[in-house]
Parts: C-alpha cells; structure tokens; sequence
C-alpha cells in the first residue's frame, strides 16, 4: 500500500483541473510521462484527487436521486456492492442490440 489514498478523502474546490508532467515544459499528459515509484506517487498527490463517494457511484450507475443504504451498511460495503452492481440501462441496451429490439 502506498498511503496515497489517504489524502483523497476531501475535494479540494481551488484545485486546479490538472497539471502537466512534473518538470516537462511540453505538458505531455500523465499518460505520457514514464513516472515510477515514489516520482509517481509524488505527482498523483500533488493532482489533489478524490475517490468519488458511494452517493456518486450510485447516480453514475444510474440510481434514482431517492436511492439510499440504510444505515447499517458499512461505507466499504457500500463500496463493494457498487463495485459489482452494473448500470440497468447500459444492460438493458446491450441486451437490445445482441438480441435484437424485442420488447
């Protein structure tokens, strides 16, 4: 574990959106930066990243604006059950285009 998670925890509102490779003066993306190691860890912390919440999760899969667990689920199980669940919609429109539009 490299302990980068534990600064996610909050947003950060006067964070910039992003930043260029540490020390590039051509701002080639992350993806095109060849960082390891501590070099990585150090640029992803200084991005001030989140992890989206499970109420983020649960709109981006799709579920309605009501949609709450109840108390006694454990924010890592909500997590969890987030992680497995799939959009509806999406699977429904899968469905649609291998079946065929049967209704």
């Amino acid at each position: 574990s490299s302990g980068i998670n534990a600064e996610y925890g909050q947003m950060r509102p006067d964070a910039p959106p992003s930043r260029p490779c540490p020390g590039d003066e051509n701002e080639k993306s992350l993806a095109e930066c060849q960082l390891s190691g501590p070099e990585f860890e150090e640029h992803m912390r200084s991005l001030d990243l989140r992890f989206f919440t499970p109420t983020e999760i649960a709109r981006i899969h799709g579920y309605p604006e009501w949609f709450t667990f109840p108390d006694h689920v454990t924010e890592k199980q909500r997590y969890r059950l987030l992680g497995n669940g799939l959009n509806v919609t999406v699977v429904k429109l899968l469905l649609r285009r291998l079946l065929g539009d049967v209704e």
